[in-house]
């Protein structure tokens, strides 16, 4: 008899952690998990699952003290029977912390990112109280993260899980390239630096607009990923003239990645803070040459100078600089080479979602105690 599985996520559009959400529940052997999803409502995320023949479970996930989503979680783990809680990001933790309290039900609270817990989050004592105590383990999807994060969780070491997130390799290999430049207008002599991520502080977009401006004209960058016009009119007061809009191109949500990289002629990561970059190992993948800052996360995906280029944070200069650079080196075909079987060999899907599967063996053999803790 499959062991029932109920994920859960806070989030219902796209995004790093969402894709990791969804590649998670396609790798489950059904014939051993049978998952159950509630989101907060409909959006990207839901498609996605659909897709995968899994009809999501909507409950409304805002607001100081949810009740009703504490409510929605309990019936459903008794009406399912469900053997083991996923709970992804930092909100939906500590409402499963809640549950699974009430429930007597293992709980496996991942976390994706510096932004899943804010420093002057409202109530951080008790709602870290909360996730560390009944969550039978954390799973951080770096060290870096980990170290972070856990400076403010507090949880045991015995709790603690790194895992990183992976990726159908052979997919981004045996991708299409897009037809950028045509959909984009750009002239086909033209160098692309792809670029993935919504707009937000801390994807360093303000320093890409400033570096456009230190490269040749024949660079074009495309920035894909859900933005706002206010946000394009911040870039535009921190750029030189016409910067954004024809060096640098804000080109919204692209539904293939995989394509979209393909056509690239190199990936440039410019955040100020990763808890790893799912962007990155897709572009090495894709077999495109890599720049990313030191902004956690990449530090443990890159080999400086073999797989990729690690820079400066917060440098427009140090951009621009390794922009010239990668597209002018004769080397490059052996880094991307060299990229793509560390890629391979350390973040594969089948890689990352088996640690997950060991850890759901394990919790579902388990008796659940009152106190949150897992003994056999």
């Amino acid at each position: 008899m499959p062991k029932v599985v109920l994920f859960v996520t806070d989030v219902a559009g796209s995004g790093g952690a969402e894709t990791v959400f969804v590649n998670l529940i396609a790798e489950l052997d059904r014939s051993e998990f049978t998952p159950i999803v509630l989101l907060p409502g409909p959006g990207w995320l839901a498609d996605q699952l659909r897709r995968l023949d899994i009809q999501p479970i909507f409950q409304p996930m805002s607001g100081s003290f949810n009740r009703p989503l504490i409510k929605k979680l309990t019936q459903l783990i008794k009406q399912h029977q469900v053997a083991i809680i996923n709970a992804h990001l930092f909100g939906s933790s500590i409402y499963c912390a809640i549950a699974a309290a009430l429930t007597r039900t293992p709980l496996i609270s991942t976390f994706h990112g510096i932004i899943d817990i804010a420093p002057d989050e409202r109530l951080l004592a008790i709602k870290a109280w909360l996730v560390r105590r009944f969550s039978t383990k954390l799973v951080f999807v770096s060290n870096y993260l980990k170290q972070q994060l856990n400076s403010r969780l507090h949880a045991p070491e015995s709790k603690c899980e790194i895992i990183y997130n992976g990726l159908a390799i052979e997919r981004f290999d045996e991708a299409l390239a897009s037809n950028l430049r045509q959909q984009f207008n750009i002239p086909a002599e033209h160098k692309l630096v792809a670029m993935i991520g919504n707009a937000n502080h801390s994807k360093g977009y303000d320093l890409v607009v400033q570096a456009a401006s230190q490269v040749p004209d024949d660079i074009t960058f495309l920035i894909a990923g859900e933005y706002s016009e206010e946000q394009l009119q911040t870039y535009r007061q921190s750029a030189e003239p016409n910067i954004v809009g024809t060096k640098v191109k804000f080109i919204g949500f692209v539904d293939n990645v995989a394509s979209f990289l393909k056509a690239a002629d190199m990936y440039l990561l410019s955040s100020r803070d990763e808890g790893f970059s799912l962007s990155t190992i897709e572009a090495m993948a894709a077999k495109v040459p890599v720049v990313c800052t030191r902004c956690g996360g990449p530090e443990e995906i890159i080999e400086p100078g073999v797989t990729g280029i690690l820079i400066e944070n917060e440098n427009s200069k140090a951009i621009a600089q390794a922009i010239t650079q990668v597209l002018n080196t004769e080397a490059q075909q052996t880094m991307i080479e060299q990229a793509w079987q560390y890629v391979k060999s350390n973040f594969s899907i089948e890689t990352s979602a088996g640690r997950y599967f060991d850890l759901f063996h394990s919790l579902a053999k388990k008796e659940f105690n009152h106190k949150g803790n897992s003994r056999v």
